[in-house]
């Protein structure tokens, strides 16, 4: 879990906690005080209430997620294997009840992650004679990676459906009308259909194939210098199942002839996706009967979550790893996270207080002090 994460400031002060038109604002609201403070504030008033489990509860939490969670979650995950620690389960922060988010569903529904995406950042460097700008070279640095770039753009990585999209798919056709809904339930019969239709959109394009962003470009020094090395970073999530070899493999092949280096950063953060976990059994089904307790007429399905978590330390550790943030958002909240004036409304924090307080009450088959 981020509690710090780097927020640019905005209208409210950023560490303030102020609270103003039913909403709490600072930095790190929504990502991810709120799960940290309702899971502490759940576990005291079960244990005031009598609260025993009979099954062991840890609560892991880390303060570096958004730098790779090496001082955190590594270190936590090391400690649990050299004790001999295994886990039933475990459950991250991720995936929330998307309201108006996914496309083609206008009601909110409750999307567990039962699978991940990988991160790598992979950087592509052209080098040539550099030179003032008054008497420029038929073909800088900068021309042969804006080259290069331009044939990356156009060639996506290809579509791959992981089973736990497949499953996604089938569980939305039951949420959707009309030919659209037979289609989807048809999947994967109908594959040739539905493949296209989730490539429009950038948000489900994402879950079925592997993805790349330019997000930071270096040059020249000074805007008269022509430079003798150029480079951009190239921010890549993995599905599940492809690894950084065959990610850099591609990048090699699309820019052959550029005369363009290919590397992956020497990065903590870089790392393949973990497994799948099963959408049933121990773990989801408590997860799903938690999120009953509080959105009682919400659908809830598997979900790949398109970006990345603490819990894949874990893995040494726990075969089954869900990803779930107990709040309702809408496309503009989306917005706000490691975004200016970052904030969560009050409802939203009673409801992660409420659902970590049945999800706990529901993992101890001891516990008395309710009606669960």
């Amino acid at each position: 879990m981020s509690f710090l994460p780097t927020i640019p400031a905005g209208g409210v002060a950023p560490f303030s906690g102020e609270e103003l038109d039913g909403a709490i604002w600072g930095r790190g609201a929504l990502d991810n005080k709120t799960a940290h403070t309702a899971i502490l504030q759940a576990l005291e008033s079960l244990l005031e209430r009598g609260y025993r489990p009979e099954r062991d509860i840890y609560l892991a939490f880390g303060g570096d997620e958004e730098t790779g969670g090496e001082q955190g979650a590594h270190v936590l995950s090391e400690h649990f294997r050299s004790a001999g620690i295994r886990f039933g389960w475990l459950l991250d922060e991720g995936s929330v009840v998307a309201d108006g988010i996914l496309p083609g569903l206008d009601g909110p529904v409750a999307v567990i992650g039962t699978a991940e995406k990988g991160h790598a950042i992979v950087r592509l460097t052209a080098r040539t004679s550099g030179g003032h700008a008054a008497h420029p070279p038929r073909m800088t640095a900068a021309d042969a990676l804006a080259r290069a770039c331009a044939k990356i753009a156009r060639r996506r990585f290809p579509v791959r459906i992981i089973p736990t999209v497949g499953t996604f798919i089938r569980r939305l056709g039951t949420l959707s009308s009309g030919i659209a809904g037979v289609l989807l339930r048809m999947y994967p019969f109908t594959g040739a259909i539905v493949r296209p239709v989730l490539s429009r959109s950038s948000e489900t394009d994402a879950m079925i194939r592997d993805t790349r962003s330019i997000t930071m470009i270096q040059g020249s020094s000074a805007p008269n210098v022509i430079a003798s090395e150029v480079s951009v970073l190239y921010n890549v999530r993995l599905l599940p199942g492809t690894t950084l070899a065959q990610i850099l493999d591609r990048f090699r092949k699309i820019v052959a002839g550029f005369g363009i280096e290919v590397a992956l950063e020497n990065r903590a953060d870089n790392n393949e996706a973990p497994n799948e976990s099963p959408a049933f059994g121990d773990g989801y089904d408590q997860i799903t009967w938690a999120i009953g307790a509080v959105w009682s007429d919400v659908p809830v399905v598997p979900y790949l979550f398109t970006m990345t978590t603490d819990s894949r330390h874990y893995t040494t550790v726990c075969d089954r790893i869900y990803r779930f943030l107990p709040v309702q958002m809408k496309p503009e909240d989306l917005a706000t996270i490691h975004g200016t004036d970052e904030h969560i409304h009050r409802d939203n924090i009673e409801r992660a207080l409420r659902f970590y307080t049945e999800l706990l009450s529901r993992c101890s088959t001891g516990f008395h002090g309710g009606d669960h």
